[in-house]
């Protein structure tokens, strides 16, 4: 019997990986779509703290491993940091990171954001090809799009009350975190989004620190979204080939 955890972002909620779960159940006997503590149907009922994550973190694999042998896990940003602890402390037959967020703010946003729009438009410019020219400008088009999304996540997400203590208690939790990593064996697929307005490429340098078997997967016109993003399939795809390998 095989399951795996999906585990969500920072002020966010299982939505977050609702672009793959149709693809995992044709793989896995059972999908294990978390809401971790202060996070969506607990935001207003439970607070967000570390002692409460890490807690869930683990009475959660504690509960799957009575009835999987098989345990995989999917994480995305602040999930991604929570997925590398687990399996550093547990079984975890195959880790996937999406944007993990054991670095977070990236100073050079803006600068790889410009030059990726500058270099495509200047392709776009320049090529001969009507086939090109379109995958080019679909290309600007699901940038444009995931930036409007990227605004409304901020303005829904940032722009609360709770968010001063949240982000406290995020930096407290990510620190844990970092310092309590053990060298990783499980084999992981670590995916980056070029353009990531969050997370720093120092993220992917602490990955293979603490990791001893890493694929690596750079998309240049992706962001912090990922599977939110406008253009998610081959992230998907991605996933699906490291899973089934």
């Amino acid at each position: 019997m095989k399951c795996v955890i999906l585990i969500h972002g920072f002020l966010s909620d299982h939505h977050d990986l609702d672009s793959i779960k149709p693809a995992l159940e044709n793989i896995y006997d059972h999908i294990e779509c978390i809401d971790l503590p202060g996070h969506g149907i607990h935001y207003k009922k439970e607070r967000f703290n570390v002692d409460k994550v890490l807690d869930f973190i683990n009475n959660l694999y504690k509960k799957l491993e009575k009835d999987y042998d098989e345990i995989d896990c999917i994480g995305y940003s602040m999930g991604g940091a929570l997925a590398l602890y687990l399996a550093s402390k547990q079984k975890i037959r195959k880790l996937i990171l999406l944007a993990p967020a054991c670095k977070y703010l990236n100073f050079l946003f803006p600068y790889k954001r410009l030059k990726t729009y500058l270099h495509t438009k200047k392709a776009l410019s320049k090529s001969m090809s009507g086939n090109i020219k379109e995958s080019l400008k679909e290309k600007l088009k699901n940038i444009h799009k995931d930036d409007l999304i990227a605004l409304k996540f901020l303005k829904d997400r940032y722009f609360t009350i709770k968010f001063p203590a949240y982000f406290i208690e995020f930096r407290k939790l990510i620190k844990n975190i970092n310092s309590s990593i053990e060298n990783i064996s499980t084999p992981t697929l670590l995916l980056y989004g070029h353009i990531d307005q969050i997370i720093p490429e120092k993220a992917i340098e602490f990955v293979y620190n603490v990791c001893e078997n890493v694929k690596t997967i750079i998309y240049s016109d992706i962001s912090h979204l990922m599977l939110l993003s406008k253009d998610c399939g081959k992230i998907v795809d991605d996933i699906l080939d490291f899973i089934k390998d």
